[in-house]
């Protein structure tokens, strides 16, 4: 992925993935660019923990814990959760779950339920996201830059100069760092 104009969130361009996590960053950038084929969306949340209280007997581990409140082994892989706590996990995800839907829709100028629609963890070609309005336009890096230039009010002949992050480091400085 890359992204342009990280100032003012002008253009996103999102090269072979943008799911997820790369979506996260994409949304809130004025446009989005994608190939035909880069991977878009991903827009879902799973939550758990494991229980492995059966294999550690199993293989005869056992753990002792200290924790302060009725919950402070909340995340011990050695417990489930109880019923009460299982209830406000589930609460809890789809709080979030909407929170990330509601800011999609408000980013991307779409109803949560749009956004819903198209969400639930799927993902989607550049193609795709493009007829489900997760993207902007279908390109490179060069409509990307095209794009920065027309918000940024440059004639489209103007040279510009691109950086490319991280620098590569010399052979001395990798070595040492």
């Amino acid at each position: 992925m890359f992204l342009i104009d990280l100032v003012n969130m002008t253009v996103i361009q999102a090269v072979d993935v943008a799911a997820s996590g790369g979506y996260t960053v994409s949304y809130r950038a004025r446009s989005i660019v994608a190939g035909g084929n880069t991977i878009t969306g991903s827009i879902g949340s799973i939550t758990g923990k494991m229980n492995f209280r059966k294999l550690y007997n199993r293989l005869g581990i056992t753990k002792d814990g200290q924790g302060i409140g009725p919950h402070g082994d909340f995340y011990s892989d050695y417990r489930a959760w109880t019923p009460e706590e299982y209830r406000r996990v589930v609460e809890e995800h789809w709080k979030g779950y909407s929170a990330w839907i509601d800011r999609i829709a408000y980013h991307r100028d779409l109803s949560p339920a749009e956004v819903d629609s198209v969400a639930r963890g799927r993902v989607w070609t550049g193609v795709q996201a493009l007829d489900r309005k997760l993207v902007d336009r279908l390109g490179g890096l060069d409509v990307a830059v095209q794009m920065v230039k027309e918000a940024a009010g440059l004639p489209e002949d103007e040279a510009v100069t691109l950086w490319h992050l991280p620098k590569p480091e010399g052979f001395m400085a990798s070595v040492l760092g």
